[in-house]
């Protein structure tokens, strides 16, 4: 095994559950540096204080710490399943639907796993994860009883990480590319094989929960509403209109197949069209305008632009004491917080903007304590 000596003080953080060492916290290395096998760490008397990954092409940033304080690499995959299933039982309202393993927050850094039922989509962000592919299906088939397990580093989290994507693949049992889950009272169909992120948003549930509360007799608009989870939540919540948008074909065709299964026909309408283009050929103002912005691509400064032009149209296109609803994916958004976008759009337009809350991510979304939110979202009344 590889043995890391950290300096004292970076040992004691470790011991307090630090998630992250730096490199000028590394005292010596004895062994390899390229292993699915996690690193020893100890303090500078030779005491181990846990196990790590070297955080490989992550600038100053050397190793992530894996598992809890002194734990022991033997058996380590196995435990943290059974860990972040045990978390899941607990605290989500059905854990058969659900993230259920989120990086950092289930002390799994590089690792986020969403589940189907007996369904399980992976998606590995480091070259440690992708070493240990092999035992993360085992795990999840020997502890969670998986049925089948794809792998899903087709998005864009994966540019963001420095990695290739890759073409969505099955690593375990025969997957249907087409499942339903349940979520809020709604039943849903997803694309498991090629639909955006790993086929459905679970970030989200928190937002969508709001909309249901919001949406009693509101013109709803949506312009990427991706498979309609967000959209259904309106309809079932009592919206008499809704206009939604998804980006591809496939997607809409889901969303309305969504939509017909929770009997909404009557009152949505799914086009496709990309979200700019269905802002900036509106020509009315609605209830309640829901935008989801998406994950930044590799072109920070193009993705910028376009979220300060959607929150500008998104604005335009909510009535004068309207509700707007805004979510995106926090670790997008950088140093300038969602709602300085927000305040640019109300500026140009001569608006003012009241924040009524701030949904956040559900509890299947653990993170380290002081670590940024996995979702930045924001209900505003439009006066």
């Amino acid at each position: 095994m590889t043995i890391t000596t950290l300096t004292e003080q970076a040992a004691r953080r470790v011991e307090r559950g630090a998630p992250a060492i730096r490199r000028e916290d590394i005292v010596s290395v004895e062994g390899a540096t390229d292993t699915s096998e996690p690193i020893e760490l100890r303090d500078p008397e030779g005491m181990p204080v846990g196990i790590g990954d070297f955080a490989e092409g992550e600038g100053e940033i050397a190793v992530r710490r894996l598992g809890l304080p002194h734990e022991s690499a033997e058996g380590f995959i196995p435990r943290q399943v059974r860990r972040a299933m045990e978390r899941r039982a607990m605290l989500v309202d059905d854990p058969r639907y659900c993230r259920f393993i989120n990086d950092e927050g289930d002390a799994m850094p590089g690792l986020a796993v969403d589940r189907f039922d007996g369904h399980f989509a992976v998606q590995t962000t480091t070259r440690a994860m992708d070493r240990r592919l092999e035992e993360i299906v085992r795990s999840l088939v020997e502890v969670a009883q998986a049925r089948s397990v794809i792998l899903r580093n087709d998005s864009q989290r994966r540019e963001r990480a420095g990695l290739p994507k890759e073409r969505s693949r099955v690593l375990w049992g025969t997957p249907p590319r087409w499942t339903r889950l349940l979520e809020l009272g709604a039943r849903l169909s997803i694309d498991l094989l090629h639909g955006s992120e790993t086929g459905y948003s679970y970030a989200l549930r928190e937002v969508r929960r709001t909309v249901e509360r919001l949406s009693e007799s509101a013109r709803v608009l949506d312009p990427s509403c991706f498979v309609g989870g967000t959209i259904v939540q309106a309809g079932l919540g009592g919206a008499r209109e809704i206009v939604a948008f998804a980006q591809d074909f496939e997607s809409a065709d889901l969303a309305r197949e969504n939509v017909e299964a929770n009997g909404l026909m009557n009152r949505a309408a799914v086009d496709v069209a990309t979200p700019l283009e269905a802002l900036r050929a509106l020509d009315r103002t609605f209830d309640l305008v829901l935008l989801h912005a998406s994950a930044r691509g590799p072109d920070r400064d193009r993705w910028t632009q376009e979220l300060d032009e959607l929150i500008l149209l998104s604005l335009k296109a909510t009535r004068h004491g309207g509700r707007l609803l805004i979510a995106a994916p926090d670790a997008a958004l950088g140093s300038k917080p969602l709602e300085a976008h927000v305040l640019l759009a109300c500026d140009a337009e001569g608006r003012a903007a009241y924040r009524l809350l701030r949904p956040a991510a559900p509890a299947d979304f653990p993170a380290p304590a002081g670590a940024p939110d996995a979702l930045a979202s924001v209900v505003l009344e439009i006066a």
